[in-house]
């Protein structure tokens, strides 16, 4: 909870001293906080009960993360009339074929490589250097590491 409170206070302090920037209040991140511990606050008992109970619960707790998190964000964007970041998910909703767009930000990013996906021989290039290898190795050790601290925490 406190580090929630102490990224929110983080970002407001920049806000302020960057003039009153108001695009720091309509990132995702200060929505997210707030989000989190709105859902702390409902949602108090989550280690009580079975093992299936707890999971329902934890989905539960994510999914509504998620949605305070955008709720909230749209309504700070109506409230300060902010359209910073909106090119970027037009970009992201053209992408992944979730519609076409017409906006010359989102098609612009389309058309840069840079943008693109990735080429065929990206991974045996890495694995010529073993450097996939590695990178596969430690994301394992990583993955199991995280799945047991779960699974002890539940």
């Amino acid at each position: 909870t406190w580090l929630y409170i102490i990224q929110i206070s983080g970002l407001l302090l920049v806000c302020v001293l960057q003039f009153f920037n108001s695009m720091i209040l309509g990132s995702l991140l200060i929505s997210f906080n707030v989000s989190v511990l709105i859902a702390r606050i409902i949602q108090k008992n989550l280690k009580k009960g079975g093992l299936l109970s707890r999971l329902g619960k934890l989905i539960l707790h994510i999914l509504l993360v998620l949605c305070l998190t955008l709720l909230i964000n749209k309504f700070i964007k109506k409230i300060l009339n902010l359209e910073s970041d909106e090119h970027i998910f037009k970009f992201l909703k053209a992408k992944f074929g979730f519609g076409a767009t017409r906006d010359f930000d989102a098609n612009l990013y389309l058309c840069e490589e840079a943008f693109g996906l990735l080429p065929l021989n990206t991974f045996s290039r890495l694995s010529s250097t073993l450097l996939f290898y590695v990178y596969g190795f430690v994301l394992f050790l990583l993955t199991v590491a995280a799945v047991i601290v779960a699974f002890r925490n539940l």
